[in-house]
């Protein structure tokens, strides 16, 4: 069973992150596992280091003086 949450950033074209959690895979297996971004629309996506496992993903106001909003990842 495979559990995920694609979730689109407002307000920047193409980018999208995926919370992935592959219970099929083996514990050392990394791949199927963990948040991963893409920026040209799902074309490819990127592992994002230090998420060993991801359920959802949101976005949240961004931090004072920044315009780009906060991941919330669960």
């Amino acid at each position: 069973m495979t559990d995920w949450s694609l979730a689109a950033v407002p307000g920047r074209t193409g980018e999208l992150w995926l919370a992935l959690e592959d219970y099929w895979a083996k514990d050392d297996d990394e791949a199927g596992k963990g948040l991963h971004l893409s920026r040209d629309g799902g074309a490819t996506f990127v592992k994002v280091a230090g998420f060993r496992r991801a359920y959802a993903v949101a976005f949240g106001a961004p931090r004072p003086g920044r315009t780009n909003p906060t991941v919330l990842v669960s």
